[in-house]
């Protein structure tokens, strides 16, 4: 995930970079291109007051400016999925956040997931996301050999499960190798325990 970051990082800094001193030189560019057309649409009759000039350019920079705030991660995005289709698409989760932050993650590094409305939190280290989504839809996307429902509102990565702890009325605890514990339903007892399988 940090590789991701970074990469997402350096890779927005030289891409603003570049936007940056490109729309400085068309600014200044327009300035002088802009009377030009005008001098043509009106056969040179009149002349276009320079604040119009400068006005339209500034105009067009801020376009420019909310284009790249949209496309920056859209393009990042898309690059990364061609770069990880060798992966399997079972095997990563497309997360989008605001205009100005897009990242991928890996289903790798997903500990558990917990339902909350028509949103997951995905659970990932330290970190928790959000995405929108429904638990029952993302559930279909993820690998169900490293993957259990344990709850209604839960679904967990059977590669963190540390053990399951007898609990009252048929429940079970599951704990994580983090130190997290999670309630495992009577109702999928026994799925969990076919999938965990040997791993305990």
């Amino acid at each position: 995930m940090e590789t991701l970051r970074q990469d997402w990082s350096d890779w927005r800094r030289w891409l603003w970079l570049v936007g940056i001193f490109t729309l400085i030189g068309l600014t200044f560019a327009l300035q002088e291109i802009i009377p030009h057309f005008w001098c043509i649409a009106t056969n040179c009759e009149s002349h276009i007051p320079k604040e119009w000039s400068v006005w339209l350019s500034a105009g067009y920079v801020l376009l420019t400016v909310y284009a790249m705030m949209l496309l920056v991660p859209l393009v990042w995005t898309l690059e990364k999925r061609l770069h990880l289709r060798n992966l399997g698409w079972k095997r990563w989760l497309i997360m989008h956040g605001t205009m100005s932050l897009g990242f991928i993650l890996l289903h790798t590094e997903v500990d558990w997931i917990e339902a909350k409305g028509n949103y997951v939190q995905i659970h990932a280290g330290p970190e928790v996301y959000r995405l929108r989504e429904k638990l029952s839809m993302l559930e279909q996307r993820l690998d169900q050999r490293n993957f259990a429902r344990i709850h209604r509102s839960m679904i967990v990565n059977l590669n963190r499960v540390k053990e399951l702890q007898p609990w009252f009325h048929g429940e079970y605890h599951v704990h994580l190798n983090d130190g997290t514990k999670l309630t495992l339903s009577r109702r999928y007892k026994a799925k969990v325990e076919a999938q965990l399988g040997s791993r305990l």
